[in-house]
């Protein structure tokens, strides 16, 4: 059933955000417009959007390892959304945003009024519209209903001197049991 799919793909997904993800792809990734590391920018603070979180593993994962940063969580699933927000009351995390898409999508951007993020409390971004500095889709892309709208969204959402889109997606087959 879907719960059971959901959460084999969290339990697949946890080590890969907390090792590889963490350890060996962000260290890498340089943000495009700038040459600067994107490492460099998540230890400063930068808000960061995870598109299509399910149970939130990646969220948690980034919100730890980088508390300074601010990370909206946007997931669709009814349970994922308690799940997250549950993870999130457990490990007392204040630096995450969990977004219900059927009420706020990535198209809306960061929340101007939010203090916990750097967009409230950064002077530099007092007299521009709040972008996402980082989006991160992992695995989510393939299944959207309209990923034109997505992409339309992220673009005009994604900070246009310093922001960076990672997408991460697999190669899949179309029936559940062949993946």
């Amino acid at each position: 059933n879907g719960s059971d799919i959901n959460d084999a793909i969290n339990r697949k997904n946890k080590n890969f955000f907390r090792t590889t993800l963490i350890e060996d792809v962000l260290p890498n990734l340089i943000i495009p417009q700038t040459n600067a590391p994107l490492i460099e920018s998540l230890q400063d603070g930068i808000v960061v959007a995870d598109i299509g979180c399910g149970y939130g593993a990646s969220t948690i994962a980034l919100a730890q390892e980088f508390p300074q940063s601010t990370f909206y969580a946007f997931e669709s699933s009814p349970s994922a959304l308690k799940a997250i927000a549950a993870s999130k009351k457990r490990h007392k995390l204040q630096n995450i945003v969990v977004c219900d898409v059927s009420s706020r999508t990535v198209g809306d951007g960061p929340d101007s009024t939010d203090t916990n993020n750097r967009h409230g409390k950064d002077k530099r971004y007092s007299n521009e519209k709040p972008y996402f500095d980082f989006v991160y889709a992992h695995d989510v892309l393939h299944d959207m209903p309209n990923p034109r709208q997505l992409i339309q969204d992220v673009k005009s959402t994604l900070h246009p001197t310093h922001g960076c889109w990672f997408i991460v997606d697999i190669d899949c087959s179309e029936s559940v049991q062949d993946n």
